[in-house]
């Protein structure tokens, strides 16, 4: 009996990235990026493996928390200067969004999903001001907010100070998820709306 000795670098590249896209892309792109070998490394740079990337995760419980901060490194250093612009969708929390969105351009980024997103959050971002404020009014056409709190709601509309706020001009799609946590809102504190 014959026996082969294959591994899955003999597959054809086509294969290969069928296989790839089956599995978690921010898994492929962890644990096979940069490993010294120039195939692979092409095959997981490729547009369909690195246009969505989720940096959160969602438990059991449905709580969101962010990937463990080594991961969370390595994808900033190594990962994201190097595929950034291949990048369509990013989710991300708000206390690791600023160095994910440091880390390159976004040429691409169209969709941009924020977690555990607050006033303060907003009065640093999404102001005149933000590092971020051309992508967020030229580029983004898909902004999901989670964790708005009452307080960010009521200040949206109308704004004391309108010419601080970035006007997101090409947004398409604006969702917001609303936790009341403010007692005299008459709302029980584990109520959540859901607004678009």
């Amino acid at each position: 009996m014959n026996q082969f000795n294959n591994s899955l670098l003999d597959l054809h590249t086509e294969v290969l990235l069928i296989i790839l896209k089956k599995l978690e892309n921010m898994d492929v792109l962890y644990s096979l990026f940069d490993v010294n070998n120039q195939r692979l490394d092409t095959i997981v740079q490729e547009n369909t493996l690195a246009n969505t990337l989720n940096f959160v995760l969602t438990t059991l419980t449905d709580d969101i928390l962010s990937i463990y901060d080594p991961i969370l490194h390595r994808f900033w250093m190594n990962m994201l200067p190097r595929i950034h612009c291949n990048v369509k969708s990013l989710t991300c929390n708000s206390f690791s969004m600023e160095r994910i969105l440091l880390a390159g351009d976004y040429s691409n980024l169209s969709e941009l999903k924020i977690f555990s997103f607050n006033v303060k959050i907003a009065s640093r971002y999404f102001s005149v001001k933000s590092p971020f404020r051309q992508f967020l009014q030229h580029q983004i056409t898909d902004l999901i907010l989670e964790g708005v709190d009452v307080i960010l709601v009521l200040s949206i509309r109308p704004h004391p100070h309108p010419h601080k706020i970035v006007k997101c001009k090409n947004i398409k799609t604006a969702s917001y998820t609303l936790t009341i946590t403010n007692p005299s809102a008459n709302v029980p504190s584990k109520e959540y709306m859901s607004c678009t």
